[in-house]
């Protein structure tokens, strides 16, 4: 037995469990191909697990292998990974995978993401009554293909193109699925013209019997001085009416209900860093500032009636770090709900390595004793790229 040591981060004591992924290293002859591996507790008790054998040896035996189980953080509860007499059985919670070639489809039990053609899923079914089928009028998003967008500070506007769509974990058939990885590679194309205006690439990341998801995405830019004033994700919600909900400056959630044409936005424009104390965080209805603070939560959602006078579903989105990486904004409207990895709203800077900008917003007087000349350097930005994490949740 390898004894499994997981430590739940401070202050997150109200999750009761959380998907763990890691690997283990395994010395040349150990571990036989044919040998099969799972998780118990300390009780005994089989944990539902994935064990994938990634690497191997010069002889044939395993030389890494990755681990993903959902953790329960019950107290005094020990995790172990042990030989096992038999492959452990299939679920009824097992993630699905189905690649026709045009469509990837992931099933995880609780939700169905339909990737066809768009870099995020064209359509993702929540499973409400829990029967293991979609239905129609499960449908909580649909034609959000192409929700991933760029807006350069000269006003151009991208929209993300797959150039490839494809599951890598696990890479090949596993059993029991209980982790899947979902890979897209793309361009930001311009809207007008066609033309790149930058790169992308994400990983989605799924687990078995949930609604969640995560997904990494990293924006590359591709040429020398371009700047974003805008990145984002702008997904349709299927709400008869919408509720939105943020945190207030309190803590405690911020709801209003969206009718036509009526916005709520949370805006982080500032945050201490290098040579500057300022912090701000503004919640704004319909453009006008009702709070103003330093920082406030890094989720939002949006939420209502699936039929009229139905049962309350929606999605909610969390960005780790939303403060630390700002500037950063959340825009929810009528049915549409947008997560601003990058945002020049309430005045924030853009995101550009012009040197002028770098001396302006990052290096302030430390550089007022810089040769004018410099202030004029062309900067060479082209393959810098920035990663963000965001969750996403239906329910």
């Amino acid at each position: 037995m390898i004894p499994i040591e997981l430590f739940r981060n401070q202050g997150s004591t109200s999750v009761t469990s959380w998907p763990a992924t890691f690997g283990v290293p395994l010395a040349r002859g150990v571990l036989q191909p044919s040998t099969h591996l799972g998780v118990v507790n300390d009780l005994g008790q089989s944990i539902p697990s994935q064990i994938e054998y990634v690497a191997d040896w010069e002889d044939g035996s395993i030389r890494w292998i990755r681990v993903s189980f959902e953790q329960s953080y019950s107290p005094g509860r020990r995790y172990y990974l042990t030989e096992l007499v038999a492959a452990p059985p299939p679920r009824w919670d097992d993630i699905q995978i189905v690649d026709n070639g045009t469509e990837l489809l992931i099933n995880t039990a609780a939700a169905h993401f339909r990737f066809a053609g768009g870099a995020f899923p064209q359509q993702i079914h929540f499973d409400l009554n829990r029967n293991n089928v979609y239905e129609p009028q499960e449908l909580l998003s649909d034609n959000a293909g192409g929700a991933f967008y760029a807006v350069r500070t000269d006003g151009r506007r991208g929209t993300l193109t797959p150039t490839s769509i494809s599951r890598i974990a696990p890479d090949s058939a596993v059993t029991p699925t209980r982790y899947a990885v979902v890979r897209v590679a793309g361009d930001y194309l311009d809207d007008q013209n066609g033309l790149l205006l930058a790169k992308a690439i994400i990983y989605y990341h799924f687990h078995a019997g949930k609604e969640r998801f995560r997904l990494d995405h990293k924006f590359i830019i591709t040429t020398h001085g371009s700047a974003f004033a805008e990145i984002g994700i702008d997904i349709p919600v299927a709400v008869q009416t919408s509720n939105a909900a943020v945190l207030d400056t309190n803590g405690a959630p911020y709801q209003s209900v969206l009718s036509a044409g009526n916005t709520l936005q949370m805006v982080q424009r500032e945050f201490p860093r290098f040579n500057n104390n300022d912090s701000e965080c503004s919640l704004l209805q319909n453009g006008a500032v009702v709070q103003l603070g330093y920082v406030r939560g890094s989720w939002v959602d949006l939420s209502g009636p699936q039929t009229p006078g139905g049962v309350n579903w929606g999605i909610a989105v969390q960005v780790p770090g939303f403060a630390e990486q700002f500037p950063k904004a959340f825009e929810l409207k009528p049915q549409r709900l947008k997560v601003e990895l990058w945002s020049t709203k309430e005045g924030a800077m853009a995101w550009s390595f012009s040197t002028l900008d770098l001396f302006t917003s990052y290096f302030g007087y430390w550089m007022d004793a810089a040769p004018q000349s410099w202030r004029n350097l062309v900067s060479a930005n082209g393959g810098v790229g920035k990663t963000h994490e965001a969750w996403f949740y239906t329910h």
